[in-house]
């Protein structure tokens, strides 16, 4: 069966028409994604039958009608939870999204990402925690509290409760493509899958719509050098 996600953002009402003219393109890749923005309010989301409806009339009537009997409309509606200010509310937030889980994977870029898993794993440490630095699964090490703060120690199980994917791994040259990730992603359990990034990394670099993230941190850092 061919699946199409549509991701709906609040925002502009996007002109439908662009799915009738990406249906060659979506037979072809068995999969596609496509972004429709329209004003909706948090929690109120009865227009989303009308969208559906409106897509099908449009759609009925192309050369792909018997294809499009067969596409499966998954809807995924991304809305926001919480606002995160400042490098306090980073830590707070992560706590709230993590606090009813025991074990908490974070995979990130080595260097780069190390010291922000260290970070968020402060406001947790009773918890048990590790780092991934990239696909390496057999490198996970423990991530412990000591009397220097937050450190990487011996080797650790890659499985966790949740998996903490931040926003290095999306970065050009020291990061992956979003379908290795989503591939690595296969072979490890756990229960709920959380990004940490900064300047919205993952919606630019589309990740948010290739993986299936249950949450998404995002924080924007502003500053000044003074003399």
């Amino acid at each position: 069966m061919l699946e199409i996600d549509v991701l709906l953002f609040p925002g502009y009402f996007c002109q439908p028409l662009v799915f009738a003219l990406s249906c060659p393109v979506a037979a072809a890749l068995q999969r596609m994604v496509f972004v429709i923005c329209i004003p909706i309010q948090p929690r109120r989301f009865s227009c989303v039958q009308n969208i559906i409806y409106y897509l099908n009339a449009i759609l009925v009537d192309t050369p792909y009608n018997a294809m499009l009997r067969e596409i499966n409309w998954r809807l995924i509606t991304l809305e926001k939870i919480q606002d995160v200010k400042g490098l306090g509310g980073m830590l707070n937030g992560f706590r709230d999204l993590v606090k009813d889980d025991k074990k908490i994977v974070f995979i990130g870029s080595p260097g780069f990402c190390t010291p922000f898993a260290l970070f968020l794993g402060y406001p947790v440490r009773e918890k048990e925690l590790a780092f991934l630095p990239g696909l390496n699964m057999d490198k996970a090490r423990r991530i412990v509290a000591t009397e220097y703060g937050m450190e990487l120690e011996s080797a650790a199980s890659a499985q966790a409760d949740v998996v903490v994917i931040l926003g290095g791994m999306a970065m050009p040259k020291i990061g992956v493509k979003p379908e290795a990730m989503r591939e690595f992603l296969s072979k490890m359990k756990y229960k709920k899958l959380v990004g940490v990034c900064f300047m919205s990394l993952f919606e630019k670099a589309g990740w948010c719509q290739a993986l299936p993230f249950d949450f998404v941190m995002n924080v924007t850092l502003e500053g000044e050098i003074t003399k």
